[in-house]
């Protein structure tokens, strides 16, 4: 009896070990797995934050091109109001405090609406206004996105960000401060 019983023991103990190295072997596949998968989204993601920077780039330049061109043609047009305003001014506006600080306004300020974010939505926003002689930001309106799937929420928070923008220094023409047309791309990113 001690025989049967010490074999049934070394057969369990045996079945125990090949369910176990099993158990283990299928753990560390399932690691390797979660691995792979996230290397491939991580790849996915990086190819798309790419992606979204090459375009924003390449429609960035389309429009300073075109602003150029507008520029050579007439130096001023007239808004809405019948207000004089410049395409580019000897000196150009500048937000109060520098480019560093209108980044960090922005990034204070911009708000990623929950419902782009739960959809995914990613893009540039193009969004152009007129600083006025004062330094004012006027007529503030979104012209372009980089994608066709950015919605309209994004381009609604890129046009109330710029509107609460506080004053900025004003251009100059001839010395003096003038209205001159601006344009600023503001980028939604999802974080990873």
């Amino acid at each position: 009896m001690k025989t049967y019983f010490s074999i049934f023991v070394l057969a369990m103990t045996v079945i125990v070990w090949g369910c176990n190295s099993k158990h283990e072997k299928t753990a560390e596949e399932i690691a390797a797995t979660e691995d792979s998968l996230k290397n491939v989204k991580a790849e996915e993601l990086a190819a798309r934050k790419a992606k979204l920077r090459e375009t924003r780039e390449m429609k960035a330049e389309q429009r300073r091109t075109a602003m150029a061109e507008k520029a050579k043609a007439s130096a001023t047009y007239k808004d809405a109001s019948g207000k004089v305003v410049y395409y580019k001014g000897e000196v150009d506006p500048v937000f109060a405090g520098g480019e560093q600080a209108m980044h960090k306004f922005l990034q204070d300020n911009l708000q990623y609406p929950e419902s782009a974010q739960t959809k995914g939505v990613e893009g540039t926003v193009f969004v152009d206004f007129i600083v006025d002689s004062k330094g004012k930001v006027r007529d503030v309106i979104a012209t372009e996105t980089t994608w066709a799937e950015v919605d309209s929420t994004l381009v609604n928070e890129a046009v109330r960000v710029v509107s609460v923008m506080p004053a900025w220094v004003a251009g100059t023409k001839g010395g003096k401060p003038v209205d001159i047309a601006y344009s600023i791309p503001i980028t939604f990113e999802l974080e990873p």
